[in-house]
């Protein structure tokens, strides 16, 4: 309908104007920025339904802006683990830090991040754990991170879910967790010292296997 293209329409170029506005750095080449834009997936047309999507497309343009403004691939590639399953709790990370220094930033995205990863994101994990699916080892981490560094509350019953896997971690990372903030601006020493602990942590490429299946089964009963 015309009407829905016209809405469409208006929702992409206001998220594409904050996009940028976000994301400008006069360090940055305009380029970058255009391109990261153009990769962006804003809107399936054939889906888009605007009071529960606009929120979530903000969340994700938020992140993804960010993400172009304060994340330095060749520091974060340079610093990366070398186990797969560690280097993806590694980009979570990374993830969690350019959020975080736009959450200071921007109470708007700050907002806009808390309400996609509470009402959407552990929603869903909290949804499929009360049918008995077992959390995996990212999506714990994920959390861990919410919840100690973007300091995201969490409902009591979706703690208990990963209290092991939350002990693990926090042996880690909890002595670390000042210098990490303190160093949240600094992508060089925040990444280094990140990889550092990960490397630490006893994670294996068949509980990694493991983990992608339980992610693919979960995202596969979400579609």
């Amino acid at each position: 309908m015309k009407n829905d293209e016209e809405i469409r329409e208006k929702v992409r170029l206001a998220v594409t104007s904050s996009f940028k506005a976000i994301s400008f750095d006069v360090n940055k080449k305009q380029v970058d920025i255009d391109n990261a834009l153009k990769n962006f997936n804003f809107i399936d047309s054939e889906k888009f339904k605007f009071e529960n999507d606009f929120s979530k497309l903000r969340a994700r343009s938020d992140s993804e802006a960010l993400k172009v403004k304060y994340s330095d691939l060749s520091i974060l590639d340079k610093n990366k683990p070398k186990n797969s399953a560690q280097n993806n709790l590694y980009n979570i990370s990374e993830k969690i830090r350019y959020e975080l220094i736009g959450s200071k930033k921007y109470n708007g995205v700050k907002q806009n991040l808390k309400k996609f990863y509470l009402d959407e994101k552990i929603n869903i994990i909290a949804k499929n754990l009360s049918k008995e699916k077992e959390i995996t080892t990212e999506q714990a981490f994920e959390i861990y991170m919410l919840k100690k560094f973007l300091d995201f509350n969490l409902e009591h019953h979706i703690s208990q879910k990963f209290t092991n896997l939350e002990n693990k971690f926090d042996k880690k990372i909890n002595s670390c967790k000042n210098f990490l903030k303190e160093n949240i601006s600094n992508q060089e020493i925040y990444n280094k010292k990140f990889s550092e602990i990960i490397s630490e942590i006893e994670l294996n490429d068949t509980e990694n296997l493991q983990d992608k299946d339980k992610k693919d089964d979960l995202e596969n009963k979400d579609n």
